[in-house]
């Protein structure tokens, strides 16, 4: 009986442990992460996500990445910011693009282009 419990509790353990690290990785996510989904006809060669507060565009987030129409990226923050607020700037293949403002991303997780 007590082999059986012990090996009960090691198969437990075994997989409760990437359910923990899982959840310990959600946990210090940083609070202004967000999924950008490209819904536009045109694949976003060049993505922009500068605060506000800021006059000029931050350096590009997609770096060598194309973003195709219908496809998502997870865009992950570093540091300290002192606005919720952002604007995205996609730019095309074509070098066309579209800005969008105002983007509260402590209120939200997903933010789409169309």
């Amino acid at each position: 009986m007590l082999k059986k419990l012990s090996l009960n509790s090691l198969l437990t353990s075994i997989f409760l442990l990437p359910t923990l690290a899982i959840s310990t990785y959600k946990a210090e996510a940083h609070p202004l992460d967000f999924t950008f989904r490209n819904l536009t006809a045109s694949p976003v060669s060049q993505l922009y996500v500068s605060s506000t507060n800021t006059d000029s565009w931050e350096e590009d987030v997609l770096g060598r990445d194309i973003l195709s129409s219908g496809q998502s990226v997870d865009i992950n923050f570093n540091g300290d910011y002192d606005s919720c607020l952002f604007d995205i700037k996609a730019v095309f293949p074509d070098d066309s693009y579209q800005e969008e403002y105002g983007f509260n991303l402590c209120e939200t997780s997903q933010v789409t282009l169309d």
